[in-house]
């Protein structure tokens, strides 16, 4: 008899586990540990232990398919949130986007500079913006859709009709699981058509100017020239955040200037993007980096532009008649712009070291020393090329210092002028430059 009852215990036992085995994928945790419960009621400790180890078994197999059994029971908590930096996904090599996308974007600075997931959410804004349609980007990170937005609004001057964005977020259990991408617009279609015939003249019209035998640095300094004396400062300026203020409007501000300059030299091949960051006055600022020659520099057009401290209220006293241009921030590197611009680094991207192309060494006008007859032969070519001004600049403060002290102090300027007992100048010694009118 207790053969039989204990023989009975088993078949039982055995009836309930086979249940579990094929409801298993339907079952949660809970349930299984009442099963397990009522299994050992019916067999003994020895017995027991047997199916309850087949059962944890079979409980470590079903935890791919827990979620979905969960689901219909209580909210699945959502993965463990991404971190800053997100791991990076492969991609075939020689992948290209649609339609030769790849080739558009691996020409963009910022593009460069990016982790290789960045580089897929980067690409996934700008086609949502090109589309108009709404995107799911592949971040969970609002901080990294923030990145990969300005990147592509930096890299891309012709995206002018673009002013922000929102996105959209899908939570589960408090958790982000999906942001999904909208562009916000500031021009209608017919509006963005009726500029771009607008843009395009202007191009042309500057371009005319140019020739295939320049050099970079000439084709530089002539479109910085170009669009210095063809625009004016003005915050009160239409489109003032795009290139439809220079190009169109013809006046404009910091932002203006960066994209105007950024719009024109990709058309020439060149790598230049648009940075942000603040000036000394703790103004938010906007200017250029770009690749000469093979060496990265920046380039500030804006402050190249005297109206620029008119408008500013730092106004040292000089017209844009007497001085068209200021080359101060023309070409420099990291060291030199950090005396007065701090940049706003979105992503990580080189420091600028090279000297070679900046305006002042490559037109002869650096000094270490105070070389008199350099100085006499600068002051000549100037003459014989009409030009009111000269410009000098510095090595060092001690250089300035010494500089200054023979032009001015000992007015030693007045050896190189013809017929003058007054000369006009403008000094800067934060910037080791010293500028002289000749009429």
């Amino acid at each position: 008899m207790e053969k039989r009852r204990k023989d009975k215990r088993i078949i039982i036992g055995i009836v309930l586990i086979a249940f579990c085995f094929l409801s298993g994928l339907c079952l949660r945790e809970s349930r299984l540990r009442q099963l397990m419960k009522a299994v050992s009621q019916y067999v003994d400790v020895e017995e027991g232990e047997q199916f309850a180890n087949k059962l944890k078994e079979h409980k470590k197999q079903m935890e791919d398919t827990k979620v979905l059994a969960d689901e219909s029971f209580e909210a699945v908590k959502a993965p463990e949130p991404e971190i800053l930096e997100e791991p990076e996904e492969e991609e075939p090599e020689g992948k290209e986007g649609t339609d030769g996308e790849e080739d558009i974007f691996s020409g963009r600075f910022y593009y460069t500079y990016l982790s290789d997931s960045l580089k897929v959410v980067y690409r996934e804004v700008y086609e949502s913006i090109i589309s108009g349609k709404e995107t799911e980007v592949s971040t969970l990170l609002k901080e990294n859709l923030d990145i990969a937005f300005q990147c592509v609004l930096n890299d891309f001057p012709e995206i002018f009709y673009v002013g922000g964005y929102h996105y959209t977020e899908h939570t589960r259990a408090a958790e982000t699981v999906k942001l999904v991408f909208s562009a916000d617009y500031t021009m209608t279609e017919e509006e963005i058509n009726e500029a771009g015939p607008k843009i395009d003249a202007y191009v042309q019209a500057c371009f005319a100017g140019m020739s295939d035998a320049m050099s970079q640095y000439e084709q530089v300094k002539y479109i910085y020239d170009y669009i210095i004396t063809n625009t004016e400062y003005d915050l009160e300026a239409p489109n003032n955040q795009n290139i439809c203020s220079v190009f169109i409007e013809g006046r404009s501000v910091c932002q203006g200037y960066a994209e105007a300059m950024e719009y024109l030299l990709q058309k020439r091949g060149f790598v230049i993007s648009v940075v942000n960051g603040h000036v000394e006055n703790g103004n938010r600022h906007a200017w250029n980096i770009l690749m000469v020659d093979g060496n990265y520099y920046y380039l500030d057009a804006t402050w190249g532009d005297v109206d620029y401290q008119s408008a500013e209220g730092t106004d040292t006293g000089i017209a844009k008649e007497v001085m068209p241009i200021n080359y101060d921030y023309f070409l420099i590197t990291t060291e030199q712009l950090n005396v007065t611009h701090q940049i706003n680094n979105i992503v990580s991207i080189p420091a600028c070291v090279a000297t070679q192309n900046n305006y002042y060494r490559k037109e002869g006008l650096y000094f270490e020393e105070v070389d008199k007859e350099r100085l006499a032969m600068v002051f000549q070519n100037a003459r014989d090329r009409g030009e009111e001004t000269v410009t000098i600049k510095c090595s060092n403060a001690s250089v300035y210092e010494a500089m200054r002290s023979y032009l001015l102090d000992d007015q030693g300027i007045f050896s190189y002028t013809v017929n003058k007992s007054k000369v006009t100048y403008y000094d800067s010694a934060q910037m080791g430059t010293l500028c002289f009118w000749l009429e």
